[in-house]
């Protein structure tokens, strides 16, 4: 069973693709603690984000967590090639959400922005991996169900787009990768998860019905959550608490 769920979670960490977010960008879809000096807090998918390092800079114990780690060279690719992708990315989100919601797309993703988005992304980037190439402890290369962290010792744990966009595709997979989180995290830390599944985006049905079993069986174990629209077409947002 291990064995299973590690194979179909590297093969998901294949498939994904990795951005280059500073603390500022990802300051607009996670509501990280006022004060984070002290805590310990844990970035599933982190990618190339420069925000762990950003929140070391502020005094927090802060990890970047990612299997692609292992492979630096492969994930300067993926990064590329999604920056690569922006523009087209960017016209399809605006245009699903027209048709979907009649909405009009936000100013950050405005079409006039993209080569901005694109020129920052790529100083991001580069932050990224210069402090990757110095080794520092904060940068784990491992699997989000697997996690090589001690049990009740993390304050606060995010993640945006690996956990819902990826993991969620199986089942199995996701739930392994949220009960070490639970696991981790202490009595009254918490998780966010962003996007979360809404009428936004394409989801597929399956990808929606494992998030429903997923609520319910939150439900079902009396833990809390909540799901916070944000503005624009970010998507929703799910918050969780550990009891």
């Amino acid at each position: 069973m291990k064995e299973t769920l590690i194979q179909q979670e590297q093969n998901l960490a294949v498939e994904s693709f990795s951005t280059a977010n500073s603390f500022e960008q990802t300051s607009k879809i996670i509501d990280f603690p006022r004060q984070v000096a002290g805590l310990t807090i844990v970035d599933i998918g982190a990618g190339a984000s420069t925000c762990v390092a950003e929140l070391r800079e502020k005094g927090a114990n802060a990890l970047a967590v990612d299997y692609r780690y292992y492979n630096p060279k492969k994930l300067k690719r993926s990064v590329d090639r999604k920056l690569a992708d922006v523009p087209a990315i960017l016209n399809e989100r605006v245009n699903e959400a027209r048709t979907n919601l009649g909405a009009f797309f936000t100013e950050d993703l405005e079409i006039s922005g993209q080569q901005q988005f694109v020129r920052l992304s790529r100083k991001l980037r580069d932050r990224f991996f210069y402090n990757l190439g110095l080794g520092r402890g904060q940068y784990i290369a491992a699997l989000a169900g697997f996690l090589p962290i001690r049990s009740n010792s993390v304050d606060f744990v995010y993640s945006t787009q690996a956990l819902s966009t990826f993991l969620l595709k199986e089942a199995e997979v996701f739930q392994s990768a949220m009960d070490e989180t639970f696991r981790i995290l202490k009595t009254g830390g918490e998780i966010q998860i962003q996007p979360w599944i809404s009428n936004l985006f394409h989801w597929s049905n399956e990808e929606r019905g494992n998030a429903q079993a997923f609520l319910q069986h939150l439900e079902n174990s009396s833990i809390s959550y909540q799901i916070e629209q944000l503005p624009g077409l970010r998507g929703p947002r799910l918050k969780i608490v550990k009891n």
